[in-house]
């Protein structure tokens, strides 16, 4: 499992020879736990294990802090994430159009249009910010489109990835800063990078369906449960 993940991530390729097997989701679940498993100790460690073994530093009191109904978070959430970030990890350019429209519209909501609680899914002004983003994606997509389709498919991988994991940080709120606040926060933010490689790599071995699937039932189930952990 991990040597196929780590084999990927040394060569992406934008298809795989590979059939989606029960055998294959499951270990595609596996990895993706592991990984939030991984977060989880090292959070930990921060926060219980440095304050006690170095007494002059301070606990971290600044982390993720996700607002929304749980349908949001845990559903409307992390398909609107896989169909701006990885759907169109296969170039079609209906594919590519629906991506720089998604993306837009969260840059419009988060950025420029802001309005709070909720940003995104905020019904206020969101008919506008709709339209906007429309007209907006698809004139990008007017010269994009080309760039993207010839795009060696290694950039367009970790590209995707790496703006996915920088992204989250607007679920930090941070009040004063500690040396372990910088610690946990590039922590979650290297996890959701780790993540959106893991998902990309998902999308691409099993399929957008699959990879959509597993990214609900791993913000949906800890949702479910009580309170946002990943």
């Amino acid at each position: 499992m991990f040597k196929d993940f780590f084999s990927y991530l040394r060569h992406p390729q934008e298809r795989l020879q590979s059939r989606t097997t029960l055998k294959g989701i499951f270990q595609s679940i596996i990895l993706c736990i592991l990984i939030d498993v991984a977060l989880i100790v090292l959070v930990l460690f921060v926060e219980y294990g440095l304050p006690s073994i170095f007494p002059g530093l301070e606990a971290p009191t600044n982390g993720p802090h996700v607002k929304g109904h749980w349908w949001i978070v845990g559903l409307i959430g992390p398909i609107y994430e896989e169909c701006t970030f990885r759907l169109w990890l296969k170039r079609y350019k209906f594919y590519i159009a629906v991506g720089l429209i998604l993306f837009t519209y969260l840059v419009l909501s988060v950025f420029i249009m802001p309005s709070h609680p909720g940003s995104m899914y905020n019904p206020t002004q969101m008919p506008l910010r709709i339209a906007i983003s429309i007209a907006a994606g698809l004139l990008l997509y007017v010269p994009l489109n080309k760039p993207i389709s010839n795009c060696r498919f290694g950039i367009i991988f970790y590209a995707s990835a790496l703006v996915f994991g920088m992204l989250h940080l607007i679920n930090i709120h941070p009040s004063e800063m500690h040396t372990l606040d910088y610690v946990t926060i590039a922590l979650y933010t290297a996890h959701k990078i780790v993540t959106g490689l893991a998902f990309g790599y998902i999308r691409i071995k099993e399929g957008f369906g699959i990879n959509t699937g597993i990214h609900v039932a791993n913000n949906l189930v800890p949702t479910m449960l009580g309170g946002i952990i990943f």
